[in-house]
């Protein structure tokens, strides 16, 4: 029977109930069933006119399948057992009951009739058995779903019902109940309902010398989806180990602390429907059961990403696994990388490759038919989906010629459909003579790309001189898409190299300093309100300024010159002397 058909019984017995019922105010109805082992009470309302009032009960005994007709009665005999039926019956059987009342009242002829089944206790007890078994426990696949199994326990209720519905509600502290319902029907032995219990949960992070920890409390409840919530406290992990854990803890605090009561529960019961002499037959909210859910306290190794590799149009990323328990062990996760042309010309559709660990173990997992020139915005997500769902994603940018050529270039970086580049210049400044120098003074400009409007982008360049403690961070956008820099070029060439018109001890703010030979930049592309990480890139300051023969006033007199003037010296102390003698 399939789930259509069974919605198609349920319906129409409320659509035959409302179609009766024209006006309730006529008609008696059924507000509950009491079995003892030796007797069935059926009770109803008195709201119904009484001087054309009939009620009629058929019992059937789904066990030998004979029916008995109980009541009978018209009008005024209706006057001492109105509103509660008793009747005979065998201990520990399985009955239905049809009710109908009919009225006339005014000359108009009003009809009410609905079935129910119900099952007697066995003799000296006071409660049925329970035909069909219902049971929770935890999926140990996902530790955060809930698995409902139902099951029949005994041939005679089997034989007797159709199908069982079971309505499940799960409820977290005073939230409203996420409600699932499912069919065990009698041609199935059993069956399992899987229902996710989503959580939204807080992040610790625990570093020690073997590996590293994350801690996952769920502390709250979300009502919509009946699940636990909390704030994360870290949304960045710091993978310097060799292997990184998620721990999944969920701690729902005793009735002891009240201010942070967090139970999360699970109820059923059971819809009983039975198809038998041309009628159907139905009970609802039967054997109604409700337990707690049990803590979960579980670890598993996590997949970690380490860098990313461009190789003739092919992405490929690096992960790392490892199991100490199970060196040879694979993690049961997806792995989802997309790809999407960002800046102008722009293509239609995004590149995308889906992996599971378990088919694909290999560390190395890749995306391709990457456009050299295109910048792409990239998402690597990975989804831990036993024993606890685990989400990681990282996201960043590249140009696939870029990337290739990141280690190989030897000249000054194309600025070509560049996303982000620095521009070096110069600008005039005059010797300590007054002097023109038409070399000028090294200054530099971080620009966004022209293709690229409408992007933000966080730029942060490092210090490359010792005696410059912090970063340079600018914002590049549509208001401002060039940004100059206070660099210190001057002192980062002048520390290599004296060759510079510029290296003069007036215009080199430190002299005897230490610094980079590059000066480099990383940042962050902002996308949808999200973050793309830009990898650094570096640039080699010499190769943008021409090094020239140093011309200093202060060089020594050459000896030859030196040596003259000590013989015109000495000629004309001598010349003296003569003078002095003479007189």
């Amino acid at each position: 029977m399939s789930l259509w058909n069974l919605w198609t019984i349920l319906f129409s017995v409320v659509l035959r109930v409302f179609a009766d019922d024209q006006n309730l105010a006529y008609t008696d109805r059924v507000t509950a069933t009491e079995a003892g082992p030796h007797e069935i009470t059926v009770l109803t309302t008195k709201t119904a006119p009484v001087a054309g009032l009939h009620i009629k009960i058929d019992l059937f005994d789904l066990y030998d399948n004979r029916n008995y007709t109980v009541y009978n009665l018209p009008g005024m005999l209706l006057q001492l057992t109105r509103g509660r039926y008793t009747f005979m019956a065998s201990p520990d059987r399985w009955y239905a009951i049809a009710f109908r009342c009919d009225n006339v009242v005014e000359g108009t002829a009003y009809r009410h009739s609905e079935g129910r089944v119900v099952r007697t206790p066995p003799e000296r007890h006071t409660i049925p058995r329970v035909g069909v078994k219902v049971t929770a426990y935890k999926d140990v696949n996902n530790t955060e779903n809930i698995i409902l199994q139902a099951k029949w326990v005994d041939k005679d209720t089997r034989n007797a019902l159709t199908m069982v519905g079971i309505t499940a509600d799960i409820r977290c502290n005073q939230t409203l109940p996420t409600t699932r319902i499912f069919y065990l029907q009698r041609s199935d032995s059993y069956i399992n309902q899987s229902l996710e219990v989503r959580t939204i949960d807080e992040f610790y992070v625990k570093k020690s010398a073997t590996s590293t920890t994350v801690k996952v409390l769920a502390k709250g409840c979300d009502r919509l989806h009946a699940s636990c919530k909390a704030s994360i406290s870290s949304n960045a992990f710091n993978y310097t180990s060799q292997a990184l854990f998620a721990n999944l803890s969920k701690k729902f605090l005793s009735v002891l602390l009240t201010l942070f009561l967090y139970i999360l529960s699970i109820c059923w019961e059971q819809t009983l429907v039975s198809n038998k002499f041309g009628q159907q037959f139905v009970s609802y909210h039967e054997n109604r059961v409700c337990d707690s859910i049990p803590p979960v306290n579980v670890s598993a190794p996590i997949r970690v990403y380490q860098d990313y590799k461009v190789t003739a149009g092919s992405l490929a990323i690096s992960t790392k696994y490892v199991d100490p328990k199970n060196p040879d062990g694979i993690d049961k996760a997806e792995i989802r990388i997309n790809a999407t042309v960002i800046g102008y010309p722009s293509s239609d559709g995004d590149l995308y490759a889906e992996y599971n660990t378990e088919e694909h173990p290999d560390p190395i997992y890749s995306l391709d038919s990457l456009e050299p020139d295109k910048w792409y915005a990239v998402i690597y997500q990975y989804t831990l989906l036993s024993p606890f769902r685990f989400h990681e994603q990282k996201r960043f940018v590249l140009q696939p010629e870029l990337a290739l050529n990141a280690d190989t270039e030897a000249g000054p970086s194309s600025t070509d459909n560049a996303l982000i580049f620095l521009r070096f210049s110069s600008q005039n400044f005059y010797d300590h003579n007054g002097r023109a120098n038409d070399n000028g003074l090294p200054s530099v400009t971080i620009e966004r790309g022209e293709n690229y409007s409408g992007y933000n982008i966080l730029a942060t360049v490092p210090a490359p001189c010792e005696h410059l403690d912090n970063n340079t961070e600018v914002w590049l956008d549509d208001s401002n898409p060039v940004s100059t820099l206070n660099t210190d070029l001057p002192s980062l060439l002048c520390s290599s190299s004296r060759h510079y018109s510029f290296c003069q001890k007036d215009l080199i703010k430190n002299v005897d300093v230490r610094c980079d030979e590059e000066l480099c930049f990383y940042g962050d592309l902002l996308i949808d309100g999200e973050k793309y990480e830009i990898k650094q890139h570096c640039e080699n300051v010499s190769l943008y300024y021409e090094e020239e023969p140093l011309q200093d006033d202060s060089a020594p007199v050459p000896r030859y010159i030196s040596w003259f003037f000590c013989i015109l010296f000495y000629c004309f102390q001598n010349q003296i002397s003569t003078d002095l003698i003479v007189l």
